[in-house]
Parts: C-alpha cells; sequence; structure tokens
C-alpha cells in the first residue's frame, strides 16, 4: 500500500521598513518612466514611417501597352518621340489589373502595364501631357554596347540611327495599337475652385498639378485676373471623382466648388436676319460703316484704311473636314506648318468649286480647336496691301488678329463661332509716312473684329449646343419611365431596339445636351428603380434649330402663342444663361416682376 503525504508550503512574508519600501517605489516609479519612454519613441518612430509612406505612395507612372516582345525589369530600351530619342532604363514593372497595379518582373505582349520611375528621363510637368511616347527595344543580335571607352560616342550615333530606321517599320504595324490607346474624350465640364481656407491656395495648386499629370482628360486653366481656378471634365462623374481626388490625395484640402459651366458654339445659317441685333454687337462708333446681307465696307476714323468684305457660312463638307482634321498644339512648328499648308490646299480646292478663288489666310479661332472658320482674301486686295512701301506685313497680321479674336468670341453670347468664311474683297489704303503704322494697325483690328461680328448678325443665327450620346438598357417593364425623363430635359429619342443576347432588355439611344444631363443617372435610376443603366458619350456640337430672337408675328402665330409665347424661345434662354454668367448686357430682363405694393405700419 503506497501512502502519500502531503506538504504545504508557505511563503514567509519578508518585513520591509520604511526606508526600503519608499526605496523600492522609487525604483518602479523609474522602471515606470523608462518603459512609458520607450513605448512613446515607438510610436514616434511608427507615425514617421506611416508618413513616409504616405509620401511615397503617390508615384509617377508611364502607362501603355506592349504592342510587341517582352518588357522585362531592369533593362535599357529607347523612348522615341517624332523630335528625339533618349535612352531608358525600366526600373519597376506594374501590371494593370483594373484599378490595382501588381509588382512584375515581365510583362509580355497584349497587356497594360506601367513603369516606374520615368520623372528620372522625362519632364512630367511639360511633356507628359502633351507627348506620346513610343518605347523601342532593338533586336537582341544588334550590338548596341561597345566595351572600348574610344568608341562608345559613334556607337550611340549609330544606334541612334538604327532605332529611327527600326521605328520607322515599328509603328507601322502599330499605329491602329496605339490609337486606340490614346483616345481621350475631351473636357466640357468646367468649375471654378477655390480653397475654403485662402490660406491653403498652394496646396490647390500643387494638387491641381498633380492632377493633370495623373489625368490626361482633365484641364485646368489659371485666370490671372480673378485669381480663381478653372478645371475642366469630361463630365460629371468625371468632375465628381477629380475633386475627390483633389480633396483626399493631392491637394488634401477643403474645396468650395462653382457651379458647372458647359461650352455652346455660334454659328449661322443662309437666311436673313429677322430683326436688327446690332446692339449685341461690340460695334463703336468711329469710322462709316455699311453692311447688307453678308456684306461690309468699314474705314478707320482717319479715313486711312477701307476694308471691304463678304460673311457666308461655310459648306458642310469643309465643316467636316476642318472638325475632322485638327492640328494638335503638341506638334512641333516645322509639322504644324506643313500641316496648315497641306489644310490650306485642301480647302481652297473645295472652296474652289463655290466660285472661290482667294487666298486662305489664316483658321481661327486657335483658342478653341478645332479651327472650323477661315479668312480669304482676294488677289487685287493682297497686291493693293504688297504695293504700301512700309506696313504691309504688319496690317495683314493685324486683319488676321482681328479674325482671330472675332471668331472666338461671338455676338449672341461671346461664345467661338463655327463655321464661317470671311472673304476680304478690297483694301484701298491712303497711308502717308507721317503716320503711325503701329497706330493704324491697332485700329484695324477693332473695325475688322466689330465689322465681323456686325455682318454675322445680319443672318439668322444658330446656338450649337454639346450634345451627348446617351445609351440606356432598361428591361421591358421599366422603358415608359424613361422617355419623361429624356423628353423633359429637351433630349431626343433616336432609337430603341431590343439586345440579341437578352429578348427582355431595350437599348434606347437618344441625344441629349450637356447643358441638361447634370443629375439624369440618379434620376433614371431612381424611376426605374436602378433597373435603367445609361451610359454618355459626348458626340459633339449639333445646332438647335431656333432663332434666339424669333418673337411671334403672324395671325396664326398670335392666336397659337399670344403675344407673349407661352412657350419659351429655347435658344434665347440659353443665350441670356451664357450672358449673365459673364456679366454682358441681357435684354428685357425684369429686376421686379410681379411687385405688389407695400406698406410700414409703425408701432
Amino acid at each position: 500500500m503506497i501512502s502519500t503525504q502531503r506538504k504545504s508550503i508557505v511563503k514567509e512574508r519578508i518585513q520591509m521598513t520604511a526606508e526600503q519600501m519608499r526605496a523600492m517605489g522609487r525604483r518602479q516609479r523609474v522602471e515606470n518612466k523608462a518603459e512609458r519612454q520607450d513605448v512613446e519613441e515607438k510610436g514616434e518612430e511608427k507615425e514617421q514611417e506611416e508618413e513616409k509612406e504616405d509620401e511615397n505612395e503617390e508615384i509617377m507612372m508611364g502607362i501603355g501597352r506592349v504592342i510587341s516582345g517582352t518588357v522585362v525589369s531592369g533593362e535599357e530600351v529607347w523612348l522615341v518621340t517624332a523630335q528625339e530619342s533618349r535612352k531608358m532604363e525600366i526600373k519597376s514593372l506594374y501590371l494593370v489589373m483594373g484599378n490595382e497595379y501588381i509588382a512584375v518582373e515581365k510583362v509580355s505582349a497584349g497587356n497594360i502595364f506601367g513603369i516606374g520611375g520615368v520623372e528620372t528621363y522625362i519632364d512630367v510637368e511639360q511633356e507628359i501631357n502633351r507627348q506620346e511616347y513610343v518605347m523601342v527595344k532593338l533586336p537582341a543580335n544588334d550590338n548596341l554596347e561597345d566595351k572600348e571607352e574610344e568608341k562608345e560616342k559613334e556607337k550611340e550615333k549609330e544606334t541612334a540611327n538604327k532605332v529611327a530606321n527600326y521605328l520607322q517599320s515599328t509603328l507601322a504595324g502599330s499605329k491602329s495599337a496605339q490609337s486606340s490607346v490614346a483616345v481621350v474624350a475631351p473636357p466640357i465640364v468646367t468649375v471654378s475652385l477655390e480653397p475654403i481656407d485662402i490660406s491653403q491656395y498652394d496646396q490647390l495648386r500643387v494638387g491641381l498639378e498633380r492632377l493633370e499629370m495623373a489625368d490626361k482628360s482633365v484641364r485646368v486653366e489659371h485666370h490671372h485676373s480673378s485669381g480663381e481656378y478653372l478645371l475642366s471634365a469630361t463630365g460629371e462623374l468625371h468632375l465628381q471623382r477629380c475633386v475627390k481626388d483633389l480633396t483626399e490625395r493631392f491637394a488634401k484640402c477643403q474645396i468650395h466648388v462653382g457651379e458647372p459651366s458647359v461650352p455652346f458654339r455660334e454659328t449661322i445659317t443662309s437666311l436673313p436676319a429677322i430683326v436688327s441685333q446690332q446692339h449685341l454687337s461690340a460695334d463703336s462708333d468711329a469710322g462709316s460703316k455699311q453692311f447688307g446681307l453678308g456684306t461690309a465696307t468699314v474705314s478707320t476714323p482717319n479715313n486711312h484704311v477701307t476694308l471691304s468684305f463678304t460673311l457666308e457660312p461655310l459648306p458642310e463638307t469643309v465643316v467636316d473636314y476642318l472638325t475632322t482634321s485638327a492640328v494638335s498644339s503638341s506638334q512641333p512648328q516645322s509639322q504644324a506648318s506643313l500641316s496648315f499648308k497641306h489644310k490650306a490646299q485642301t480647302v481652297q480646292s473645295m472652296l474652289a468649286s463655290s466660285n472661290h478663288s482667294s487666298r486662305l489666310l489664316a483658321f481661327g479661332p486657335n483658342s478653341a480647336p478645332p479651327p472650323t472658320n477661315v479668312l480669304l482674301a482676294s488677289p487685287s486686295a493682297l497686291d493693293s496691301l504688297a504695293g504700301l512701301s512700309t506696313g504691309s506685313d504688319l496690317l495683314l497680321q493685324a486683319l488676321a488678329t482681328a479674325f482671330q479674336l472675332a471668331t472666338s468670341a461671338g455676338p449672341l453670347c461671346a461664345e467661338p463661332m463655327v463655321g464661317i468664311c470671311v472673304s476680304i474683297s478690297s483694301i484701298t489704303s491712303s497711308t502717308d509716312s507721317s503716320f503711325s503704322t503701329s497706330a493704324l494697325s491697332g485700329q484695324l483690328i477693332t473695325l475688322f473684329r466689330d465689322a465681323i461680328k456686325s455682318s454675322f448678325l445680319t443672318y439668322s443665327p444658330r446656338l450649337m449646343l454639346a450634345t451627348y450620346r446617351v445609351n440606356i438598357q432598361a428591361p421591358l417593364a421599366s422603358v415608359g419611365k424613361v422617355y419623361p425623363v429624356i423628353l423633359r430635359r429637351k433630349g431626343r429619342i433616336l432609337s430603341e431596339d431590343i439586345l440579341d443576347y437578352s429578348p427582355d432588355i431595350f437599348c434606347i439611344s437618344a441625344s441629349l445636351p450637356v447643358i441638361e444631363s447634370f443629375g439624369l443617372v440618379d434620376e433614371i435610376r431612381s424611376k426605374t428603380s436602378g433597373d435603367a443603366l445609361p451610359q454618355l458619350f459626348f458626340s459633339g456640337f449639333d445646332p438647335l434649330d431656333l432663332d434666339p430672337f424669333w418673337v411671334p408675328t403672324t395671325i396664326d402665330e398670335l392666336e397659337d402663342l399670344g403675344t407673349v409665347a407661352d412657350k419659351a424661345n429655347l435658344a434665347k434662354y440659353y443665350m441670356d444663361l451664357v450672358r449673365t454668367k459673364k456679366g454682358l448686357f441681357v435684354s428685357d430682363r425684369k429686376i421686379v416682376s410681379s411687385a405688389e405694393k407695400q406698406r410700414t405700419l409703425k408701432k
């Protein structure tokens, strides 16, 4: 039998004196203080590391597509443009997968990829939004490096020549692929931005620069006179995303966003004006003027120069050609001059069939591309200018400048003109050596600019609205709820088809003015309980077939609409809206309507 004996172990309590207890408390406080300091130091180091990570979070990256071959991290390639070629080392590679960038060692053909470290080789602030680079790696059997230092420079020159020759054959096969990547919608919606805290203007400026470098479809302008920044985006959703990125990523400050504005265009028809609207033009009282339907004869105040010209609408074929063959502002000067000569020859040949034998001087306006207006001059007018002893080139430049100013801000609501042909038929000059040519050119700019606007108003004008192509997919039960939303916003239904792969889904195609599109997506989704899916694409500028100055005049119109039309003139409404925003004069605007007599009762 086994017996166990339990033993209880009692820990004896140590008796401490008061001095020993005070000493132990001091040691404990020192140890606690040291622990707190260690925790605080570790916390500060962690915060510093997080701040460094936040600073390095935004990096500059070049985005492209591999047309052929394989891109490997660490190898050297050539960046080639129309002007130059430069060697670059690929520091890091990223595979673009939706909104994510996955770090990889190599990327094969057909993939969209990103290159890190491009800011070392590219001046991103000046070039990344204006240049398109082609990355070329020469065939492996070409030895691009020479170990001998003496022959390194010669080898570099030979390599550059090989790159240029190889690039011609490479670009020929990849032209269609590049165009598919480089398609960018034009910015069409503009808002003004300012920080809520005025001390953060520098943060906003830096944030806008970063946003413009990160998003190629964004345009940023700064008005030095007012100090405000203007941000232009491709649509309402894009604008909301840009403002969110500015607030959270790039500027990191609270921003006040103004009301959105949409551009318009001004054009004319071949019909004469309904009523005289000369008060809308900035016509000065100086000088003598005679106006007919598209014809004008004007003279400077001192009668030194007399100018006769005609203004008429351009044929639609010419306008379509100028719209599709716009010269990019990023082209070099030599290439742009060649493009201008080619365009001028093509337009003159197209106008020759319309009895226009004049020489083309300029396209305009350059401030609102594409320039779809032309300035012509007859041979006799050019001969009379060439016969001047001095200042003929300066006067010719003054006429081109006046044409640019007039077409950039039309008489309706100071928006760019479209489809205008101004042909100078004769110029008579009686200048003498005692008169200043520079002063005469200034008078000629003002005179010719105002005369073009006044001749514009002799025709029946039209406003051109920026238009979206709207594609809406909705089930049969929700189709009837979509039509009222589109029609109430001044839209037009273009077509309605059933999808082949889903017979229960209808695809509605419509045309909608951009100015009426704000809040469209939310309204359609709320009306259809989320069943309809709208998509908007910018389709250009469409003319609004309504004269802004039309009023009911005939007996039938007065019987149907009354003296004050029950249905408002939509073109005049848009014109007055833009003129009010720009601070221009608006006729027939009532400051007080339906006023009532009031009295103040005293106690």
